[in-house]
């Protein structure tokens, strides 16, 4: 940050309104003149009576002249005479003013991250990020988010300011965007992009399909728009958009602002692969990927509690304990894994695993005879499994037991006591 710099004394009669002298080591005389009667008209004025009411208080005040600001000193001698000094102080000015964005970057962050903690679904995450970026600028009302997909096209996340049926089909190849172009490729810091129409002259413009060209809506060209990436892993997830409909709306001020949200954006989107992460082996069974015991509990109490029809089905895989003392439990494994398969994809219900060789599969407004005609099924597909292992043909199948609620059973604990009779019963025959 530099400091400020001195570039005018003056002399100055109140009574008159006369600049009696003035000097610089930086500008000309006629330049100090100039400068000083556009501080005078544009701040002087306003604080004379203030300043001559507190001859004894050193009075200051700034005044902002297109993108300088100067700060200027004034001293009283008496009701007629002051003396004055202007500095330049844009460059401490602007550090502020980034220090000050910084720190509410920092604190818009923080209610994000707390927001997050508490959302139950990821997928409103974008929106409430979207919305607190974009007002946090406050410049426009045009903003988005794109995730980079794996064919190479990027698709919205999240948007604001444009039409919701445009947002649907759109798509645009990462390759052929400006940001591409533009950084040869390393896209890893924002960029402001002009944005060039069909009217107006220019050696190149947006590729036909890029983003800004989807309808606003309030039917508005965007004419530049500060884009920024967002990676995940070292790899680019996907890119954060603000678009103005006006020109000059970013400055290097904003994206220096932006690559400290690009940043956090990153951390996010880890944050949130490794909550879902988590979130997903606590309620699946690592080795299948099935839902687990404890899910099974959840649900049935929640359709229980909905007082809402379904129908349970508790399975056990027979033969198990032979399968893996005679061929070994990588064979048991592939059992396991296959009748996992099988299980979901037959089934639009609840596949859940809730023992070593034990599955439970819950139908939602299903009865039993219905249920019972796509374990059938499942019965079917699962006798088409054979490895042969040491010249001997592996197979398997499986017993079952179903019950209905509310018809047969009224409680967590009587459903699973009744399913486990009738798989029993099943199994001997």
């Amino acid at each position: 940050m530099n400091t400020p710099t001195i570039v005018m004394y003056f002399d100055y009669n109140t009574s008159t309104q006369q600049i009696i002298d003035c000097h610089s080591n930086i500008f000309s005389h006629d330049e100090c003149i100039n400068l000083l009667n556009t501080i005078i008209d544009i701040s002087f004025n306003d604080h004379l009576q203030t300043i001559l009411d507190a001859p004894q208080i050193t009075n200051h005040f700034q005044t902002e002249i297109g993108e300088m600001i100067y700060k200027t000193t004034i001293f009283v001698l008496d009701q007629q005479q002051i003396k004055g000094i202007v500095e330049d102080i844009t460059d401490v000015s602007h550090y502020i003013k980034r220090a000050k964005q910084m720190i509410y970057a920092k604190d818009m962050f923080l209610d994000i991250n707390q927001a997050i903690v508490e959302m139950e679904q990821s997928s409103n995450m974008f929106d409430y990020i979207l919305e607190k970026v974009t007002r946090f600028f406050n410049l426009t009302n045009y903003s988005s988010i794109l995730k980079l997909h794996d064919d190479g096209y990027f698709r919205f996340m999240s948007a604001m300011g444009y039409d919701e049926e445009s947002q649907k089909d759109f798509k645009f190849k990462y390759e052929d965007s400006i940001e591409f172009k533009l950084t040869e490729g390393n896209f890893v810091e924002p960029v402001i992009i002009k944005v060039l129409h069909e009217d107006e002259p220019a050696k190149e413009k947006f590729e036909e399909g890029a983003h800004n060209f989807i309808e606003t809506e309030d039917d508005q060209k965007i004419l530049e728009t500060l884009i920024a990436p967002i990676y995940y892993e070292d790899a680019l997830f996907g890119i954060i958009c603000i678009d103005s409909s006006q020109r000059n709306t970013f400055n290097e001020s904003h994206i220096l602002i932006m690559q400290y949200i690009s940043d956090q954006l990153s951390m996010v989107v880890e944050r949130q692969f490794l909550f879902d992460e988590i979130k997903h082996l606590s309620i699946h069974d690592v080795f299948t990927g099935l839902l687990n015991r404890v899910q099974q509990e959840l649900i049935m109490e929640k359709l229980i509690k909905e007082q809402c029809d379904f129908t349970y089905v508790n399975i056990d895989l027979n033969g198990m304990k032979s399968i893996n003392d005679t061929y070994g439990h990588h064979y048991g494994d592939l059992v396991i894994l296959d009748f996992a398969k099988k299980a979901r994809v037959i089934t639009e219900g609840h596949a859940i695993r809730t023992g070593g060789d034990e599955f439970a599969i819950i139908f939602k407004n299903r009865t039993a005879k219905e249920a019972e005609l796509i374990i059938k099924e499942l019965l079917s597909m699962v006798s088409e499994f054979e490895v042969i292992v040491n010249e001997h043909i592996l197979k398997y199948d499986f017993s079952y037991g179903i019950v209905s609620y509310p018809h047969e059973a009224k409680t967590y604990e009587d459903i699973l006591k009744i399913s486990d009779l009738r798989m029993y019963l099943h199994k001997k025959k």
